[in-house]
């Protein structure tokens, strides 16, 4: 007769690898073509939170003038989040990716799907059983289940933790594609859509997809007359204005070669564009907002070198300026940001020089625009 632990081993076993087997199947249903156009619509969201952050730090000396010890200052400050959703249509159906890559009879992206699904698949029915199973085997073993030797439940005790840890190795990697989407680039999907929905908090504003013909659009009255040249540069600028917000990551260094990697949200207005030069302003809504210039190349604004920004953090300053290589790309309706900058840090110190660290911050974001002027 089996160990009732053994037992209790095996029934988890087969729970995990039954549950997995459930929650993973291909939600692809094979949706007929109804002749209805194909859409891509993109909800954004956006909100503040409040966080921690530390703004300056207190210097102590005793009686001698000597360092006896700092304390680190912080205040509840207002942070940005910002999220876009990416739902595909025929017509007024809503369709999963695989479905509308194959009703776009975009073969390859339906392979890359599907091959990233299967991958997630066998991630998750692995991962999950092979992790539970070795951390249950793990503990049984600790308690004398195989055996009553101190080495022996040592060794097999580790060995099923590794197990585990393999296991769950899986698991998130798996989780981490059922997490993604849409799992391919947004802008493949807009190559093939007739339409375009942008959304933010309900309110929605529609554009021409890469698939769009000249039939899609409604039919025009009477002929237009050829518009003058200045027309088509105050059409082609008058698409940069508005707010725009979203996400991406920054990279800082610091001198000694460290580097720092984490998610960052961007805020950005633009009030004037011309066909030479257009005009931004970081954090607008900010107490301390940033106006930057920048002068176009084609499609292209490139953000002038050495502009400089100050802001003040409680005692402390940061003092931002601008490196070559900051640009800004209008591609399919979404602003590409990508800034890099010199960050001098200053803090203040009780009868000393003020401590200055010096930073180089790398940020690439998309951001979306929120309303148009």
């Amino acid at each position: 007769m089996a160990h009732p632990h053994v037992s209790l081993a095996t029934t988890v076993w087969t729970l995990a690898a039954t549950l997995s087997a459930a929650c993973i199947s291909n939600p692809a249903r094979g949706t007929a073509g109804t002749g209805q156009p194909l859409r891509v619509r993109f909800d954004t969201s956006s909100g503040t939170y409040q966080a921690q952050e530390v703004v300056g730090e207190d210097q102590y000396y005793d009686r001698d003038g000597n360092a006896a010890g700092s304390v680190q200052r912080s205040r509840a400050v207002t942070k940005r989040w910002a999220n876009t959703d990416v739902s595909f249509y025929q017509g007024d159906d809503r369709l999963d990716e695989q479905d509308y890559f194959h009703l776009a009879g975009n073969r390859g992206a339906v392979d890359e799907i599907k091959a990233a699904r299967a991958q997630m698949s066998r991630d998750l029915s692995i991962g999950f059983p092979v992790a539970i199973a070795g951390a249950a085997g793990s503990t049984l073993a600790a308690i004398g289940t195989f055996g009553d030797s101190k080495v022996m439940r040592f060794g097999v005790s580790t060995g099923l933790t590794a197990v585990a840890l393999a296991g769950a190795y899986f698991a998130l990697r798996g989780m981490e594609t059922y997490r993604k989407k849409p799992l391919l680039d947004a802008s493949r999907a807009i190559k093939h859509a007739q339409q375009v929905d942008r959304c933010y908090r309900g309110a929605c504003r529609s554009e021409r997809g890469g698939a769009a013909t000249t039939a899609d659009a409604a039919p025009a009255a009477s002929p237009a007359p050829a518009p003058a040249p200045t027309s088509l540069a105050m059409r082609g600028t008058r698409a940069w204005l508005g707010t725009w917000t979203g996400s991406g990551h920054a990279v800082t260094r610091s001198p000694d070669g460290r580097s720092l990697k984490k998610a960052s949200t961007v805020e950005l207005r633009i009030d004037e564009a011309t066909a030479d030069s257009l005009t931004l302003v970081l954090e607008p809504n900010g107490a301390e907002s940033c106006k930057l210039t920048a002068h176009m190349q084609g499609g292209r604004a490139e953000l002038t070198a050495g502009q400089s920004c100050r802001r003040r953090e409680g005692r402390s300053e940061i003092a931002l300026t601008v490196r070559d290589g900051s640009s800004l790309v209008l591609r399919d309706g979404q602003l590409v940001l990508a800034l890099e900058v010199d960050l001098a840090l200053s803090a203040p110190r009780r009868g000393k020089a003020p401590r200055v660290t010096r930073l180089v911050s790398s940020m690439e974001a998309v951001a979306t625009r929120l309303a148009a002027p």
